[in-house]
């Protein structure tokens, strides 16, 4: 959560045309987003500027095919919000373009940063980027610790339908971790079953499986 928000503005109902809302001031911290969006078939049109509180950019909906599209363009430099916890950001930058079909949503972004900080947790550099098609696709990334936080971590998602696996390795302690067998999530009823995954540290290995969300919770481990 990155903090309390304010919002102020009025909907229009001008003649012949759909609903427009005016969203005079939109305030999460210093950062505020104002624009107009009008009611279309299938979604919202228009534009939001956000600017204030080191988070300048702007993000474009429209409706093309009765379809909602976001696309969002927004860098950091020394943004902060309240929480809690506390979130800063050194520099960073957020390119998206989303089309939420309900077939199958289409994601195409890539993001970097550097100098975050949420509560205790500390993060030197970020990036990454996801490529998504009808909901298929992949999520790659890379992170590493902040000095006095000896750690590093490269991973990758693969991205099906109820069905997601994630490879990864890194440094923690300066000694290496790998996840040496896939973590792979499918859906299973109205939860989320973990198939056996396994993960090598400093010469030890761990194993996990379990099914989560819904009504059931099970874990099993192998230390």
């Amino acid at each position: 959560m990155l903090g309390p928000y304010q919002a102020a503005g009025q909907i229009n109902l001008p003649r012949g045309r759909g609903a427009v809302i005016d969203i005079q001031r939109l305030a999460v911290g210093g950062t505020v987003a104002r624009g107009q969006l009008v009611v279309a078939q299938g979604g919202l049109a228009g534009q939001l500027l956000v600017g204030g509180g080191g988070l300048d950019g702007s993000i474009i909906l429209s409706v093309p095919g009765g379809i909602q599209r976001v696309v969002a363009r927004l860098t950091a430099r020394d943004a902060r919000f309240s929480g809690p916890p506390p979130i800063s950001i050194a520099r960073g930058q957020l390119s998206l373009t989303m089309l939420l079909d309900p077939r199958g949503t289409d994601v195409d972004a890539t993001f970097e940063g550097t100098g975050l900080r949420r509560g205790t947790l500390s993060i030197a550099r970020i990036a990454g980027n996801a490529r998504l098609v009808d909901g298929v696709g992949t999520v790659r990334g890379s992170m590493a610790g902040a000095r006095g936080r000896d750690f590093s971590a490269r991973f990758l998602v693969d991205v099906a339908r109820d069905r997601y696996t994630v490879r990864g390795d890194g440094t923690l302690a300066r000694q290496p971790i790998r996840l040496t067998r896939p973590a792979q999530l499918r859906r299973d009823g109205s939860g989320w079953r973990l198939d056996r995954a396994e993960l090598t540290y400093a010469g030890g290995r761990a194993q996990l499986s379990g099914l989560f969300g819904g009504s059931a919770l099970e874990v099993e481990s192998d230390l």
